[in-house]
C-alpha cells in the first residue's frame, strides 16, 4: 500500500504509533513535508503531544531541527502545545533550545515558555542552554514577556539564572513593563531577587523600536503549526 505525505503527517498528529511505524515501513521519507507549510511529521506529533510516535521518528531520523516556513520547530510546537515529556525528550535528543520563530513577534523557545508562564517547561530550557538575553523579532527578553504577563514565578526563574534585570527593551527594563501593565507583585519580585550571574552585558538596547503596543498583542499571535496543515 502507498501513502502520501497528506497520510504520514495525519497519522503522526492523530494517529497511533503502529500506523505511523506502518507507513515508515512502506519506504515513506521521515523527513517528508507538507509542501506548503514545510512542516513535517515530527512536528505534527509534537503537537499532538504524541510522545511514542516522536521517539519513533527520531529513532527513523527525523530531523529534531528542521524548521517550517514560519520558523516553527517540533520544540517550539511542543511548548505552544504545552507538552512538558516532549519538550524533554526533543531537548535531550538534540533539540536547539534557542530555537526562534520567522514570523512576528518571532518569539524565542524561552520567550515563549516565560509568556505563557510555563515554569517546568522554561526551567527545561535553561538546563538545556537557553540563552536567558537571546530576544525576540520584537526586541523583547524572556523577562519583559514575564513581566507584561505577570508571571512572578518565571521571572524570578529567570533572574535567578542570570537574566539581566537592567536589559531594556524600547527604552524600559522588565520592572518598568511590570508596572506599565499593572502588575506590581511581578515588579516586587524582579526588584527584589538578587541578580544570578550575568551571562553578558545586555543593558544596552539592541533594538529602539516602540514595543508596548506589540506587546499588547501578542497573545494568540503564534500559529499553531498544527493547525497550519491543510487537512
Amino acid at each position: 500500500m502507498s501513502y502520501s505525505t497528506f497520510d504520514f503527517l495525519h497519522a503522526a498528529a492523530y494517529g497511533t504509533t503502529e500506523e505511523v511505524r506502518g507507513i515508515l515501513d512502506s519506504g515513506v521519507d521521515v523527513n517528508a513535508r507538507n509542501e506548503g507549510s514545510r512542516e513535517t511529521a515530527l512536528m505534527t506529533a509534537a503537537g499532538g503531544g504524541n510522545l511514542e510516535t516522536v521517539r519513533l521518528l527520531i529513532e527513523r531520523g527525523a530531523d529534531v531541527n528542521a524548521k517550517s516556513v514560519e520558523g516553527g520547530t517540533a520544540l517550539l510546537v511542543a511548548i505552544e502545545q504545552h507538552n512538558e515529556d516532549v519538550v524533554d525528550y526533543l531537548l535531550a535528543h538534540g533539540a536547539n533550545a534557542n530555537d526562534k520563530l520567522f514570523v512576528e513577534p518571532g518569539l524565542t523557545a524561552l520567550c515563549m515558555a516565560a509568556q505563557r508562564g510555563y515554569l517546568r517547561i522554561l526551567k527545561a530550557l535553561l538546563d538545556a542552554g537557553a540563552d536567558t538575553e537571546k530576544r525576540a523579532g520584537d526586541g523583547s527578553t524572556a523577562l519583559v514577556n514575564a513581566a507584561y504577563k505577570g508571571h512572578d514565578d518565571i521571572a524570578r526563574e529567570l533572574i535567578k539564572a542570570g537574566a539581566d534585570k537592567r536589559a531594556r527593551s524600547a527604552g524600559m527594563t522588565a520592572e518598568d513593563f511590570a508596572e506599565r501593565f499593572g502588575n506590581l507583585s511581578t515588579a516586587a519580585v524582579i526588584r527584589e531577587t538578587p541578580q544570578g550571574n550575568l551571562r553578558n552585558d545586555s543593558s544596552v538596547p539592541t533594538r529602539t523600536g516602540c514595543l508596548v503596543p506589540l506587546l499588547i498583542g501578542l497573545t494568540g499571535v503564534f500559529i499553531s503549526i498544527v493547525a497550519t496543515i491543510m487537512f
